[in-house]
């Protein structure tokens, strides 16, 4: 008969082993640091615990990600704000005339989609992409009709009121 106290343990060891998965590490990383004797036990313990708490999981899975790209975003920024110069055979290119280092944008575009990319994923992992609701509608040649009167009335009004201050001479 299986002891409750050692399947409270495996249960808390291989949660263990989903939050540090979430955090990038390998399963020999994971059994090394929880104390199973190989990377297969690791790995057997993080998919019966998926399997047993898949809501959960996921939480934690995306938080983990979230993690990751959060350490990643601020890389990819670190290199949109730094300096870069354009390189020619390892020396700095200058600008002949001036003879200041030539700005190279090239990191900078690269880090920006990065950045983008990044973005997107994380919305799509958050579900921030869900469809948006649109809202259409049928114009008719009644509705149409109708609108072109108004504008009409509405021009007219206006031409009269010009006259009647001055502003334009409808006399010739």
């Amino acid at each position: 008969m299986p002891n409750i106290r050692d399947e409270a343990d495996a249960a808390v060891r291989a949660a263990r082993v989903v939050e540090l998965k979430a955090e990038g590490l390998t399963f020999e990383q994971i059994a090394a640091q929880v104390g199973y004797s190989g990377e297969s036990g690791a790995r057997q313990a993080y998919k019966r615990h998926l399997a047993r708490n898949r809501t959960h999981d996921l939480e934690v899975f995306r938080d983990g990600e979230d993690w990751k790209l959060d350490r990643v975003e601020r890389e990819l920024f670190a290199v949109l704000l730094a300096d870069h110069f354009a390189q020619s055979y390892g020396r700095v290119i200058v600008h002949p005339k001036t003879g200041e280092p030539l700005h190279d944008a090239a990191p900078k575009i690269a880090a920006a989609n990065a950045i983008v990319r990044l973005s997107e994923r994380r919305s799509r992992m958050r579900g921030g992409d869900a469809p948006m609701r649109q809202v259409t509608e049928e114009v008719t040649e009644d509705m149409l009709q109708a609108e072109m009167a108004r504008i009409n009335a509405m021009a007219e009004t206006m031409e009269r009121e010009l006259i009647e201050s001055g502003a334009i001479d409808r006399s010739e």
